[in-house]
């Protein structure tokens, strides 16, 4: 089950890389020397690629482990360790070595002033999915423990 936000969102994820791109080029095209025009040339690479992945914000859910990715990294969890999806929202879960860890749904937090009651529903209608996917693989596993105790 692919998770992401709404098209318009994700254009608005998007541009926190693309407007510094634009003004890196400018800069580039009018700045004297080489070290000036390669460090903005260096920046233009980097907040192209913040746009991109601005753009590719979301989660993946397969059967045995969710995708989710950010803004900076993709983090791969698989669906046993995960204890909880909050209300931040973001992903509570147990690392191999029993580290509790906390990973942002970045691409669903919400901002009650500043977006449309239509993105905020949308995205809460996200959250509570991951919840109900994440809750369906708990369940599924308690009962092959239980089945196996008895």
């Amino acid at each position: 089950m692919e998770l992401s936000p709404s098209a318009l969102n994700r254009l608005a994820n998007s541009s926190l890389g693309i407007l510094p791109a634009v003004v890196g080029i400018a800069y580039a095209a009018q700045a004297d020397g080489g070290v000036p025009r390669l460090a903005a040339g260096l920046s233009v690479i980097g907040f192209v690629v913040l746009a991109v992945r601005g753009y590719r914000l979301g989660t993946t859910c397969e059967h045995a482990r969710i995708t989710v990715r950010g803004y900076l990294r993709t983090r791969v969890i698989d669906r046993e360790r995960i204890t909880e999806i909050t209300d931040f929202p973001a992903v509570r879960w147990t690392a191999r070595n029993g580290r509790k860890r906390w990973t942002p749904l970045v691409a669903f937090m919400t901002d009650p002033g500043g977006e449309s009651s239509a993105t905020r529903l949308h995205k809460e209608r996200v959250v509570g999915r991951l919840r109900e996917w994440a809750r369906q693989g708990r369940g599924g596993q308690e009962r092959v423990e239980t089945g196996v105790r008895r």
